[in-house]
């Protein structure tokens, strides 16, 4: 299934905080809750040619800290 950019991710608040209170209540002690990027890195991505969209992984640096990396994808 190709993307195009205009996949529907909505959700409602209330929504949001029932999936994010049921991951809290899931993960182990000092898990990563979330994480943080700038407009104008998100910018940068979805500004290359031909992206669509962005992917989400999930990732850990060398000293095992968890992070996030993005990544820009094309309709393939």
């Amino acid at each position: 299934m190709p993307f195009t950019g205009n996949e529907n991710h909505k959700i409602t608040l209330a929504e949001a905080k029932t999936l994010t209170a049921n991951y809290r209540g899931a993960a182990s002690s000092g898990a990563q809750l979330g994480g943080y990027f700038g407009k104008t890195a998100l910018i940068a991505i979805l500004s290359q040619d031909e992206c669509v969209g962005m992917r989400i992984y999930y990732a850990k640096k060398d000293d095992g800290e968890q992070t996030f990396v993005l990544v820009g994808v094309n309709a393939a």
